[in-house]
């Protein structure tokens, strides 16, 4: 714990522990004034306080014209190891530095005697006495004193001797006065670490309670670990803990202490404190040596192990173990008989039987039957409570459209403490209250699943929630489809149609068929019958085959159970042409004084290299080369053609020649 002590001009010097005394010394004075700490607190053996300084004069400087302080007689009597057991440090004061070399500096610890101690300082004075330190006009660490107590029967005192001391601005001042005054204010920077406890030795098992009796500092102290063994393993945070020895010997105690501010810890080992003793004879314990089952579904059995040692030298024989109430129950493992021998330091399970019949408290004793000799019949306390415990339910709605979101509310009985719910569509939570959105139409049954301490029970509620569906479909192709002159030998490429479910329900596409069923067009759909799911899309493929030279009308049906397109409608429009004789090669034109001759070489097939012979040759001129300005200018059933005069009127012409067949007898089909 640490003391202050104050020295000012007037020199205060203050002592913070019990108010003693008041006196004034002037500096040339050499009288000792004494003080006695009544009231000191020592700390693991050490009482540590601090020596302040304080000017009443602004500029008084620390030794002037003096080449040493000295501080004499600061003892403790009897109380006090000198041989090395004082610490003393340079306060604030004395820090500091002129050219690199200290102001101040401790020169020895002299006159180490039982009774005194002698401590020194001196500056580093040169010409210049101004570099000595000037004394502040408040409270300024001169010195901190450590030393250590052996005799806690006396109050240690504290003894100043001035000698030397100050001067005031290079001016002599015999007057000047020190008013040295004892306060009671007590000021800790830091904790200390200290305990005691109810007993320090026994027979085994040995319960010892600890009792904290750390000082605080500046701040509570916050933190405690213990170590009751001393082997680096902490035991307890707590204050004023508990333990329970159960190996003989003898076992230091550690306990450090933190107010959460101090940079260390406060530390006390007390080595060889607790003795621990085998009994010579017998000795039964029971642990845990009470039982609470807490509460038990009733009509349920639960189980829960207890052991009985023997901490004494002989054997420990247990002839009999009985319960006071059908209640409760005892087994051994392996089914071994009740009666059992425990050899030395050795243990014993047992299993204890908890069968609640109703919703109310039990409670009843073990009782041990043994050769110890002083606890022969040993009582153990049972307790326990029969509760309701079982899984319930309900939802905020239980039928509606997709998505479909409902609450479920947990009205489960018994101390819950996990629940897990399964929703039926492959979905679960573990929360006790819990919201979820079912996606897809459907049926579902919906279980939850509860336990306690000790137990689990599921409910299941069967076709619980309904999720209601609309299936809709969309397709980009409702218009129709048309497939131009398509010849009677041809195919036409496939046109696609879509079918996307946009709906909440499945879309199920029951039959396809054509209104006029006209032989020309056709489509391939294999997926009848197969459901399409919300978001998804199925693909139908349509084509145009003419079996006749003539114009097809038709329209596919699509039935389906969408509720806004439950019959589906697609124009399909097409021509069936025959297949055109090839076209003429080798056109050659002649000009003949005003009139140019045509000739080319005969055609004997269809585009398609089939076998044909035409009917004749068509011949188209015009004065551009484009197709749609081409007149009929003729035609001729040879492989040749004179155009007479046109030599005498124009300067150019484009000519034409194209095969024509006659497939029916009605029309010129020409090409």
């Amino acid at each position: 714990m640490k003391k202050i002590v104050f020295f000012t001009f007037l020199v205060l010097l203050t002592i913070n522990a019990y108010a003693k005394d008041s006196q004034y010394i002037t500096k040339d004075e050499t009288a000792t004034v004494t003080f006695t700490f009544d009231n000191a607190i020592i700390i693991n053996g050490w009482f540590e306080f601090d020596i302040m300084l304080e000017s009443d004069i602004a500029g008084r400087r620390l030794g002037d014209n003096q080449e040493y302080i000295n501080y004499n007689y600061i003892y403790f009597g009897s109380n006090v190891y000198n041989n090395g057991n004082i610490q003393v440090e340079k306060g604030t004061l004395l820090q500091g530095d002129i050219a690199g070399s200290p102001l101040y500096s401790l020169v020895n610890v002299t006159d180490n005697t039982l009774s005194r101690v002698a401590i020194t300082y001196s500056y580093l004075f040169e010409s210049a006495p101004g570099w000595a330190n000037v004394i502040p006009t408040y409270p300024t660490q001169l010195l901190h004193i450590a030393m250590k107590v052996t005799d806690n029967t006396s109050s240690p005192g504290f003894s100043y001797q001035q000698a030397m001391m100050i001067g005031q601005s290079y001016e002599s001042d015999n007057e000047t006065k020190f008013d040295v005054i004892a306060t009671d204010t007590i000021n800790n920077s830091f904790p200390y670490a200290d305990f005691t406890s109810d007993i320090t030795s026994g027979n085994l098992p040995l319960q010892v309670n600890f009792i904290d009796m750390s000082i605080p500092g500046y701040s509570d102290i916050e933190e405690w670990n213990w170590d009751f063994q001393n082997d680096g393993i902490i035991d307890s945070y707590e204050q004023n803990p508990t333990f329970i020895y159960y190996e003989s010997g003898t076992y230091d105690v550690y306990l450090s202490v933190s107010d959460g501010i101090s940079k260390s810890n406060s530390i006390s080992i007390k080595y060889d404190y607790i003795t621990v003793n085998t009994a010579s004879e017998p000795l039964i314990a029971v642990s845990p040596d009470s039982l609470d089952f807490g509460h038990v579904w009733v009509d349920s059995t639960v189980t829960l192990p207890i052991w009985v040692h023997n901490y004494g030298v002989p054997d420990l024989e247990v002839s009999n173990i009985l319960c006071s109430t059908d209640k409760f129950s005892v087994s051994l493992p392996q089914a071994k008989d009740i009666s059992f021998t425990v050899a030395s330091m050795d243990s014993q399970q047992v299993y204890i039987h908890f069968t609640p019949q109703d919703t109310v408290d039990y409670s009843a004793n073990i009782i041990f039957f043994s050769n110890d000799p002083v606890h022969g019949v040993l009582l153990t306390d049972v307790y326990g409570t029969g509760y309701d415990f079982y899984a319930n339910f309900g939802a905020d709605q239980t039928t509606g459209d997709v998505p479909l979101e409902v609450t479920f509310m947990d009205s489960s009985a018994g101390d819950i403490v996990s629940w897990y719910w399964d929703f039926g569509d492959g979905d679960s939570s573990t929360v006790q209250n819990t919201t979820h959105t079912y996606q897809y139409d459907g049926v579902y049954d919906v279980s939850l699943t509860v336990e306690d301490t000790y137990h689990s029970n599921t409910i299941t509620k069967l076709d619980y929630i309904t999720a209601i569906g609309h299936p809709e479909i969309y397709t980009q192709d409702s218009l129709g489809f048309e497939y131009g002159v398509v010849y009677l030998s041809d195919i036409s490429g496939d046109s696609i149609i879509v079918i996307e479910n946009t709906g909440t329900d499945t879309v199920l596409v029951s039959d396809v068929s054509f209104i006029n069923d006209t032989n020309g067009f056709h489509y391939s759909y294999n997926h009848m019958g197969i459901p399409i799911p919300p978001n998804c899309m199925d693909t139908l493929y349509v084509n145009f085959e003419p079996l006749l030279v003539q114009t097809y009308e038709d329209t596919l049906l699509i039935t389906n159970n969408s509720e806004n397109k439950p019959l589906l409608k697609i124009p399909l429009y097409g021509t069936g042409e025959y297949v055109p004789p090839a076209s003429p090669e080798g056109l050659v034109i002649d000009i003949q004084g005003v009139n140019v001759q045509l000739t080319w070489n005969p055609v004997d097939s269809t585009i398609y290299g089939e076998p044909l012979t035409p009917d004749g040759y068509i011949i188209l001129n015009n004065e551009e080369p484009y197709d749609e300005q081409f007149s009929f200018l003729g035609f001729t059933s040879d492989t040749t053609y004179t155009h007479v005069f046109i030599a005498q009127y124009r300067d150019h012409m484009y000519y034409k020649v194209v095969a024509y067949k006659d497939f029916e007898g009605k029309n010129i089909k020409y090409w």
